[in-house]
């Protein structure tokens, strides 16, 4: 928004993963977790796709469906002139762009579709990135960073639960 990502009031505005959809979440039908219930990988079935199998072809048809229902969550939460898509998705996105976009058809005010930019990024890490420059922007730059940092190493060395589940790695800073 604005030239700049939405963090929300506490950096999680982008866990539309975490919204509720069928029988779980779009986590469960957006990303590698469809293929493993399918029994394969996001990684097999794009080779599988590409060999022009015909079953990959069907669940990539089937995995755009869901990835344009969950971009029309976004669309209808926060109405962005930018999506990038990335990570391993970008690597067979010409498998699912098209029912993709078949999905978006239903969504209620398709000027904004015609405004609407998608694209896929080539960058490597983008979503550690994406998470870093959120956490730049959103605690006031590396002042802020350097906070939270020390916050979880003490709560580290304190035996804190939460420091268990997001154990930091030591840190060097280079002027």
């Amino acid at each position: 928004m604005n030239n700049r990502l939405f963090p929300g009031r506490n950096c999680g505005a982008d866990e539309f993963r975490m919204l509720p959809y069928l029988d779980g979440n779009f986590e469960d039908y957006c990303c590698g977790r469809f293929f493993n219930r399918q029994g394969t990988s996001g990684k097999e079935a794009s080779a599988l796709a590409r060999a022009g199998d015909a079953y990959a072809l069907s669940l990539f048809a089937e995995f755009g469906w869901h990835v344009g229902e969950v971009v029309k969550a976004v669309l209808y939460a926060l109405d962005p002139e930018l999506i990038i898509f990335g990570e391993s998705v970008n690597k067979a996105h010409e498998f699912f762009f098209p029912s993709m976009r078949e999905s978006l058809n239903s969504f209620g005010y398709p000027r904004i579709l015609d405004r609407l930019r998608i694209e896929v990024s080539e960058t490597e890490n983008i979503a550690i990135l994406g998470d870093a420059a959120l956490c730049y922007d959103s605690m006031g730059g590396i002042e802020g960073i350097m906070w939270l940092y020390m916050d979880r190493r003490l709560r580290f060395a304190q035996g804190h639960s939460c420091a268990k589940i997001f154990p930091m790695p030591s840190l060097e800073l280079v002027n």
